[in-house]
This record gives structure tokens, C-alpha cells and sequence, in this order.
């Protein structure tokens, strides 16, 4: 952005765009504002400092711009999510998308950019055609916009590819939830003694019911299915063998430690590693000191 050049100004939400010139710079290391003059008739030259969030493009291409809005829009009008799909989408993405996958806007949750097609369809299993199927779908900036529709597609394929870290999940939601139930009943012991204490109550309420992590929780069972206590035997009995192979390798390794041959000591070190333990050579130092 440089003083001279003259740019699409929008007040907030989606008010027509605005043409103005950028007449000065902030000087601080960290400008938020801008000094700009509004170019059309109707405002007779005035000028103000404004938020750099109101600049959206140079005016030149503020045709494009108004255009990928269109499309955004329709996108997001093709399918809303609730605010609970779009929370447990968020857990699934962060814990299983490698960080291909994104809502597109605070105020267009729904609309998911893929960044990478050939990612995705590694990682869900489903085929780039599938992908990106949906009429509405387009690219643009080098990613793939998809609706809601699609987006949860995608998350269901993730939860059925990779039930052990579903449950994990699901062990995460349940701590929270019971945690959530704690700080709740010290909040109505509080509430009792408390001036106003039927407000506050409503209003804890009404904050809890907006963010427990319950929703989330019932939601993720019901893409599971009846498949949530398979999954969950399933973590638990991986966890169990893995116990077990420790303990048979530390067995191992006290048999080998009576060896003296070469090889036994290179399978006592390769054990020794596997297990996390210090080398031999650190550990019998450490007992002679």
C-alpha cells in the first residue's frame, strides 16, 4: 500500500464499496490506520483515518473482488452448519487434516478451503472428483473452496480413517465434560449466596449451553455410530499390547546382558534404544560414580 493509490473502502459488513485515495501512512512500526480521502461526489472530499481491515483491494480490481464474494456467498448459503459442527470440524481438522484444511471466513463458517486436493483425497480417501463434485466449487488464490456439504464429508471420512485418534478424542471430550460438570456445581454454590444469584445462574447457564463440549461429544457419537465402544476397546487393547511388548523387551534384555558375544550386545543396545534408555556405556558410568 503506498500514498497515491486509490483503494475499495467498505464501512463494515457487506456495504457497497467505496473508492478513496491513500493520502497518508501511519508512522507507527505497527500502522492499524490509514489516512484516506473519499473520492466520489456524494462526500465532498472528506477524509479520515481508518482501519486497514476497511481497505479491501485496489479499486482496479474491485470487480474480481465483489465476484469471489458472490461465490463465497453462495457457497455458504448452500449449506449452514451449526456452531457445534463447525467446533467438532475444528478438533477433527487440527487432529487429523495436517493442515490442509480451513473455514474460509468468521462470518461464512461452512465455506472449507482445501489447500492441497491431492492431500485430501490421500488423507479421506476420497477421490479428487468426489472433492470437488459440488457445482458450487471453485478455486481461487492457488486453493479449492468447497460447501458445507462436502466439508462434512470430508470430516466423516477423516473420524472413519482413523478411529484410534477418534478415540483419543472422544477420552479428551470426556475429561472435559467432566470437568465442565465441576466447575458448574461450584459456580451454583457460589450463585446461592450471591446477590442477583437467579441471573447469574441463567447467565452461567446460558454460557454453558453455548460452549460445553457435550455438543461436540454427542455429535462425534453420532457419526461413530454404534462403533464408539469397538473404538474404544480398540485404543485400549492397543495400549495394553504396547505395555506388554515393553515388558517382554525388558525380559529380553536382562537374558542378553549375561551375553558377552558382539551380537548380543548390539540387540541389548537396539532394545535399550527402543525402550527410551540410556546407552549402556552412560548407564555404567553413572553407577560407578
Amino acid at each position: 500500500m503506498e500514498v497515491g493509490e486509490v483503494w475499495a473502502y467498505r464501512e463494515r459488513g457487506r456495504l457497497p464499496l467505496t473508492p478513496v485515495e491513500i493520502l497518508a501512512l501511519s508512522q507507527k512500526p505497527r500502522p492499524s490506520r490509514v489516512k484516506v480521502g473519499f473520492t466520489a461526489d456524494e462526500f465532498e472530499g472528506a477524509t479520515a483515518w481508518v482501519p486497514l481491515g476497511r481497505l479491501k483491494t485496489l479499486w482496479g480490481a474491485h470487480e474480481p473482488f465483489l465476484e469471489d464474494e458472490r461465490k463465497i456467498d453462495a457457497l455458504y448459503e448452500a449449506g449452514r452448519p451449526s456452531e457445534h459442527e463447525i467446533f467438532l470440524s475444528d478438533d477433527i481438522f487440527d487432529e487429523l487434516g495436517k493442515g490442509n484444511f480451513a473455514f474460509r471466513l468468521p462470518d461464512r463458517f461452512g465455506v472449507l478451503e482445501i489447500t492441497d486436493v491431492t492431500v485430501a483425497a490421500r488423507l479421506t480417501g476420497m477421490s479428487s472428483e468426489e472433492l470437488l463434485s459440488d457445482p458450487l466449487t471453485y478455486s481461487t488464490a492457488g486453493t479449492v473452496l468447497v460447501p458445507w456439504q462436502t466439508a462434512w464429508a470430508i470430516v466423516s471420512s477423516l473420524i472413519e480413517r482413523n478411529p484410534r485418534k477418534v478415540a483419543d478424542i472422544l477420552s479428551r471430550y470426556r475429561a472435559r465434560l467432566a470437568k465442565e460438570q465441576q466447575e458448574a456445581r461450584a459456580e451454583q454454590a457460589i450463585s446461592r449466596w450471591t446477590i442477583g444469584a437467579d441471573e447469574i445462574r441463567d447467565r452461567l447457564a446460558a454460557i454453558r449451553e453455548r460452549f460445553t463440549v457435550r455438543h461436540e461429544y454427542d455429535l462425534l457419537l453420532e457419526v461413530i455410530g454404534e462403533s464408539e465402544n469397538a473404538l474404544l476397546q480398540d485404543h485400549v487393547e492397543l495400549r495394553a499390547a504396547a505395555a506388554e511388548h515393553e515388558a517382554l523387551l525388558l525380559e529380553v534384555l536382562q537374558v542378553f546382558k549375561a551375553r558377552k558375544s558382539e551380537e548380543a550386545a548390539h540387540l541389548r543396545s537396539r532394545i535399550r534404544a527402543s525402550l527410551g534408555l540410556p546407552c549402556e556405556e552412560s548407564g555404567s558410568k553413572q553407577s560407578e560414580g
